[in-house]
């Protein structure tokens, strides 16, 4: 089994995105961009896509022992906006902590 570090972090949030874009309506696609936004005003996701899409992240991290409830990581954090690339850097941190 893999590691988790930032490459194949950025590799399980590409797969996250097509699996999340081939469910969501044509106005809540995410961009696989390390820029684009999926929190806060800037975001085209309402609130529950954006679960949707951390729902759909969570499962392929599961498969890397990550076991840390990602949402509630989200919402400890208190976050106003968020783009990939911050959430990569948020997972990696969670993940560089519990190991």
């Amino acid at each position: 089994m893999f590691k988790l570090n930032e490459k194949n972090l950025k590799g399980l949030t590409s797969e996250a995105i097509k699996e999340y874009n081939s469910i969501s309506s044509k106005n809540e696609k995410i961009k696989d961009n390390l820029s684009h936004s999926i929190l806060g005003e800037e975001s085209n996701l309402d609130s529950l896509a954006f679960i949707t899409f951390i729902i759909i992240l969570q499962k392929k991290l599961e498969k890397f022992n990550f076991k840390v409830n990602l949402a509630i990581e989200i919402s400890k954090k208190n976050m106003n906006s968020l783009d990939l690339k911050n959430l990569i850097k948020l997972i990696d941190d969670i993940n560089q902590r519990k190991n």
